[in-house]
């Protein structure tokens, strides 16, 4: 195998890997902006809902003991969660799934269009490769400061073969969706 085909092989995993790490800061990124969505929407609906139904009704309502409790309830459901989504920072993890997402998408995609259609000289195409190699090593050093799970890398590592319809090192298939395998390199998430 030729030096070209050796780098360009090298370029199309590292695509693989960068879908996949941004694959798994989707998904991320998806289940903190719900949690975000709900404490926010219980923040304001409670309240609403409980002074809603004193307004119209007044406090002499039969039922207003059993609506004030269960609003305490769920205000305070609201109030631990709002804490836990404070201390947790789920705000500053979900900038950064955004940030992540968005360069390691433009790294996929850099590293694609070099395995696809490399320069036609050896010394750029090889330069070029070690500036996004680079690149790719810091955004690496960020992303896993974030803790990313063996599973998620599974994960990551299905939605990266099954994007670019290759074949798994581990199992030998070319994963068709998202539903976990048994494989040690693209399933058991």
């Amino acid at each position: 195998m030729e030096e070209t085909e050796i780098l360009q092989s090298q370029c199309w995993k590292k695509a693989i890997y960068c879908f996949g790490t941004a694959y798994i800061f989707e998904c991320r990124a998806r289940r903190l902006r719900l949690g975000l969505r709900i404490i926010e929407f219980l923040g304001i609906i409670v309240p609403l809902f409980v002074g809603g139904i004193v307004t119209t009704y007044g406090i002499q309502f039969k039922h207003i003991q059993a609506i004030l409790l269960l609003g305490g309830i769920v205000a305070l459901a609201q109030l631990f969660t709002s804490v836990w989504a404070l201390v947790s920072k789920w705000d500053d993890e979900y900038s950064y799934a955004q940030e992540s997402i968005s360069a390691n998408h433009d790294l996929s995609a850099r590293y694609r269009r070099f395995g696809e259609n490399p320069p036609p000289r050896l010394e750029d195409f090889r330069m070029e490769v070690r500036f996004l190699d680079a690149e790719d090593s810091r955004r690496f050093d960020r992303d896993y400061r974030h803790g990313i799970s063996d599973q998620e890398k599974r994960k990551g590592m299905r939605a990266g073969l099954r994007s670019f319809g290759r074949e798994c090192d581990g199992c030998k298939a070319i994963p068709k969706s998202m539903k976990p395998s048994q494989c040690p390199v693209c399933g058991d998430f």
